[in-house]
Protein backbone atom coordinates (compact mmCIF):
# COMPACT_ATOMS: atom_id res chain seq x y z
CA UNK A 1 0.00 0.00 0.00
CA UNK A 2 3.05 2.49 0.77
CA UNK A 3 4.55 1.27 -2.00
CA UNK A 4 1.54 1.90 -4.47
CA UNK A 5 1.02 5.64 -2.48
CA UNK A 6 4.85 6.49 -2.92
CA UNK A 7 4.53 5.22 -7.21
CA UNK A 8 1.23 7.97 -7.25
CA UNK A 9 3.15 10.81 -5.64
CA UNK A 10 5.82 10.95 -7.59
CA UNK A 11 3.67 10.08 -10.88
CA UNK A 12 1.96 13.37 -10.11
CA UNK A 13 4.90 15.63 -9.08
CA UNK A 14 6.89 14.54 -12.38
CA UNK A 15 3.31 15.18 -14.62
CA UNK A 16 2.98 18.92 -12.58
CA UNK A 17 5.10 20.97 -14.57
CA UNK A 18 3.60 19.41 -17.88
CA UNK A 19 -0.22 20.69 -16.82
CA UNK A 20 1.11 23.81 -15.12
CA UNK A 21 0.02 27.24 -16.63
CA UNK A 22 2.85 29.05 -18.34
CA UNK A 23 4.28 31.78 -15.90
CA UNK A 24 3.83 35.43 -16.64
CA UNK A 25 6.31 37.48 -17.48
CA UNK A 26 6.71 41.14 -16.78
CA UNK A 27 6.09 43.42 -18.98
CA UNK A 28 8.81 45.72 -20.72
CA UNK A 29 8.78 49.11 -21.96
CA UNK A 30 9.32 49.15 -25.83
CA UNK A 31 8.75 52.63 -27.30
CA UNK A 32 8.73 55.98 -26.08
CA UNK A 33 7.91 59.53 -27.56
CA UNK A 34 10.01 61.60 -26.81
CA UNK A 35 12.29 59.11 -27.82
CA UNK A 36 14.89 58.09 -25.10
CA UNK A 37 18.57 60.18 -26.27
CA UNK A 38 16.81 62.11 -28.40
CA UNK A 39 16.61 66.32 -29.22
CA UNK A 40 13.14 67.01 -30.05
CA UNK A 41 10.76 70.13 -30.44
CA UNK A 42 8.37 71.00 -27.05
CA UNK A 43 6.08 67.52 -26.93
CA UNK A 44 2.60 67.90 -26.11
CA UNK A 45 2.49 64.77 -24.58
CA UNK A 46 4.86 61.76 -22.89
CA UNK A 47 3.81 58.37 -24.59
CA UNK A 48 5.07 55.16 -23.17
CA UNK A 49 4.05 51.74 -25.09
CA UNK A 50 4.80 48.39 -23.51
CA UNK A 51 4.98 45.26 -24.65
CA UNK A 52 1.69 44.31 -22.66
CA UNK A 53 -0.88 45.53 -20.60
CA UNK A 54 -0.62 47.97 -17.49
CA UNK A 55 -2.64 49.71 -15.15
CA UNK A 56 -1.82 52.62 -11.81
CA UNK A 57 0.71 54.49 -14.72
CA UNK A 58 2.64 57.29 -12.36
CA UNK A 59 5.04 59.28 -14.37
CA UNK A 60 7.34 62.12 -13.19
CA UNK A 61 9.17 64.76 -15.25
CA UNK A 62 11.93 66.47 -13.95
CA UNK A 63 14.14 69.25 -15.30
CA UNK A 64 18.27 69.81 -15.48
CA UNK A 65 18.03 70.28 -11.92
CA UNK A 66 16.22 67.63 -10.74
CA UNK A 67 13.29 69.27 -9.88
CA UNK A 68 9.77 67.82 -11.05
CA UNK A 69 7.83 69.84 -13.94
CA UNK A 70 4.02 70.10 -13.36
CA UNK A 71 2.29 67.68 -15.82
CA UNK A 72 -1.18 65.81 -16.18
CA UNK A 73 -2.18 62.97 -15.03
CA UNK A 74 -1.03 59.68 -16.68
CA UNK A 75 -3.72 57.39 -17.99
CA UNK A 76 -3.30 53.31 -18.80
CA UNK A 77 -4.86 51.97 -21.67
CA UNK A 78 -4.57 48.58 -22.56
CA UNK A 79 -0.69 48.83 -23.44
CA UNK A 80 -0.36 52.32 -23.88
CA UNK A 81 0.32 55.54 -21.07
CA UNK A 82 -0.33 58.84 -21.66
CA UNK A 83 0.17 61.81 -19.56
CA UNK A 84 -0.41 65.51 -21.14
CA UNK A 85 2.37 68.39 -20.64
CA UNK A 86 0.12 70.71 -19.08
CA UNK A 87 3.55 73.72 -19.36
CA UNK A 88 5.76 74.18 -22.07
CA UNK A 89 8.73 73.24 -21.65
CA UNK A 90 11.90 75.09 -21.88
CA UNK A 91 14.81 74.10 -23.64
CA UNK A 92 17.18 71.58 -21.65
CA UNK A 93 17.60 68.15 -20.64
CA UNK A 94 14.44 66.53 -19.03
CA UNK A 95 14.20 63.10 -17.30
CA UNK A 96 10.95 60.74 -17.22
CA UNK A 97 11.02 58.38 -14.55
CA UNK A 98 7.91 55.96 -14.70
CA UNK A 99 6.07 53.01 -12.93
CA UNK A 100 3.81 50.68 -14.00
CA UNK A 101 1.99 47.81 -12.73
CA UNK A 102 2.07 44.52 -15.56
CA UNK A 103 -0.54 42.19 -15.81
CA UNK A 104 0.81 39.61 -13.69
CA UNK A 105 0.66 41.88 -10.98
CA UNK A 106 4.48 43.37 -10.27
CA UNK A 107 5.32 46.69 -10.89
CA UNK A 108 8.41 47.79 -12.94
CA UNK A 109 9.62 51.09 -13.29
CA UNK A 110 12.57 53.11 -15.08
CA UNK A 111 13.90 56.41 -16.09
CA UNK A 112 14.97 57.93 -19.69
CA UNK A 113 16.10 61.40 -20.65
CA UNK A 114 14.93 63.32 -23.23
CA UNK A 115 16.37 67.14 -24.37
CA UNK A 116 13.72 69.34 -25.41
CA UNK A 117 15.84 71.50 -28.32
CA UNK A 118 16.87 75.55 -29.06
CA UNK A 119 18.89 77.82 -27.20
CA UNK A 120 19.63 77.60 -23.12
CA UNK A 121 18.60 80.41 -21.22
CA UNK A 122 22.03 81.55 -19.46
CA UNK A 123 22.35 84.68 -16.96
CA UNK A 124 22.92 88.13 -17.60
CA UNK A 125 26.24 89.51 -17.31
CA UNK A 126 25.29 92.59 -15.12
CA UNK A 127 23.55 89.76 -12.94
CA UNK A 128 26.71 87.95 -12.40
CA UNK A 129 28.10 91.79 -11.18
CA UNK A 130 25.73 91.95 -8.59
CA UNK A 131 26.38 88.55 -7.36
CA UNK A 132 28.13 90.45 -4.13
CA UNK A 133 30.69 88.58 -4.40
CA UNK A 134 34.49 90.55 -4.07
CA UNK A 135 36.46 90.32 -6.69
CA UNK A 136 39.81 88.42 -5.82
CA UNK A 137 42.08 91.49 -6.19
CA UNK A 138 40.50 93.23 -3.67
CA UNK A 139 40.45 90.43 -1.02
CA UNK A 140 44.22 90.08 -1.51
CA UNK A 141 44.66 93.84 -1.07
CA UNK A 142 42.29 93.53 2.45
CA UNK A 143 45.13 90.79 3.20
CA UNK A 144 47.91 93.02 2.38
CA UNK A 145 46.46 96.06 4.34
CA UNK A 146 45.91 93.49 8.06
CA UNK A 147 49.73 92.38 7.23
CA UNK A 148 50.93 95.48 7.24
CA UNK A 149 48.84 96.80 9.96
CA UNK A 150 50.02 93.45 12.16
CA UNK A 151 53.40 94.08 11.23
CA UNK A 152 53.14 98.27 12.25
CA UNK A 153 51.73 97.28 15.66
CA UNK A 154 54.85 94.58 16.71
CA UNK A 155 57.31 97.23 14.99
CA UNK A 156 55.54 100.33 17.63
CA UNK A 157 55.06 97.58 20.58
CA UNK A 158 58.93 96.76 20.52
CA UNK A 159 60.21 100.29 20.41
CA UNK A 160 62.41 101.40 23.16
CA UNK A 161 61.43 104.25 25.01
CA UNK A 162 63.73 107.90 24.22
CA UNK A 163 65.58 108.94 26.92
Amino acid sequence: MIRRLGTVVTVALLAAPAVAAPASAHTQLIDAAPKAGKIVPVPAEIVLTYADDVILPKVVLSDRAGKPVTIGKATATDNVVKVPLTGKLKPGPYTVAWRVVSNDGHPISDTYKFTVEGVQETAAPEAEADSGEKPVWLWGLLGLLALAAVGGGIVWARRTPAE
